[in-house]
């Protein structure tokens, strides 16, 4: 019997986003991200452009937060936990460097 592929949870992908000390995607990842949501015109748009700069980490990550939040209320957290986790570690923002 082959192994079943494991259903992507709230938790489980949230727990790889901020697994190695991640804050969020690297504003042009979190773009692509944001872009990909149902219902991002109900959304907060990502910290990024001026955002970035004027943001704290903090604020950075609970922005990203809900917009994962977001992807699991609207059921996709498949497709997103696949773009996620397909990122490469310097396409991530790291507390200590932003």
């Amino acid at each position: 019997m082959a192994n079943q592929p494991v259903k992507e949870t709230f938790e489980s992908l949230w727990k790889f986003c901020t697994s190695n000390n991640r804050v969020c995607p690297i504003p042009m990842k979190w773009n692509d991200f944001f872009n990909m949501l149902k219902d991002k015109e109900n959304l907060d748009l990502p910290l990024i452009l001026n955002g970035w700069e004027m943001s704290s980490p903090l604020e950075k990550n609970l922005r990203f937060k809900d917009h994962v939040q977001s992807a699991a209320n609207h059921n996709q957290l498949e497709d997103v936990g696949k773009y996620l986790r397909s990122l490469k570690e310097d396409e991530w923002a790291h507390y200590g460097e932003i």
